[in-house]
């Protein structure tokens, strides 16, 4: 049986570790609605919900060169930006933790503190080129909760 091979949506010879926002989205293993509801537009954490947010919070304390922006916990998913701070005088930056590390760390502490495999393997992520391209990324984030009745993955969708 030949084994399904997986493409990689990651910039080959980009280095995930620079001093960067990246626009990150995390999906709940079967898109299940484990994280949390909307309610009138707005998001209310489940218990487990809140574990994803607490260790979400945690990630600068690991890794220190790394800044949380705009973040939101939507019932099967998970939409952020994240900035890396250069490095400090005379480090390298080949030594520094990168992107798919930092998001590992979170998704590994949240699923062993909730009990469960939480998320999908994998995850997408934008390198952020501009202030432009950040502001429309902090946009969409803070909107999405809005249009989750329209999300095709919403359990009971309602088409725009």
């Amino acid at each position: 049986m030949q084994e399904r091979r997986r493409n990689s949506m990651r910039w080959r010879g980009f280095n995930y570790a620079q001093p960067k926002a990246y626009y990150v989205t995390m999906c709940v293993t079967e898109k299940r609605c484990l994280l949390s509801r909307v309610v009138n537009d707005r998001v209310e954490l489940t218990a487990i919900g809140g574990i994803v947010e607490e260790y979400w919070f945690k990630i600068p304390t690991v890794f220190r060169h790394v800044e949380l922006d705009a973040c939101v916990i939507m019932p099967n998913h998970v939409h952020a930006i994240i900035r890396f701070r250069p490095p400090e005088r005379g480090a390298r930056l080949a030594d520094r933790p990168s992107l798919g590390d930092v998001i590992r760390w979170w998704k590994t502490q949240s699923s062993l503190r909730s009990g469960r495999a939480l998320w999908q393997r994998g995850y997408y992520d934008r390198v952020i080129r501009d202030d432009d391209e950040l502001f429309h990324a902090r946009g969409y984030i803070h909107r999405n909760p809005v249009k989750w009745r329209e999300d095709p993955d919403h359990p009971h969708a309602v088409a725009p």
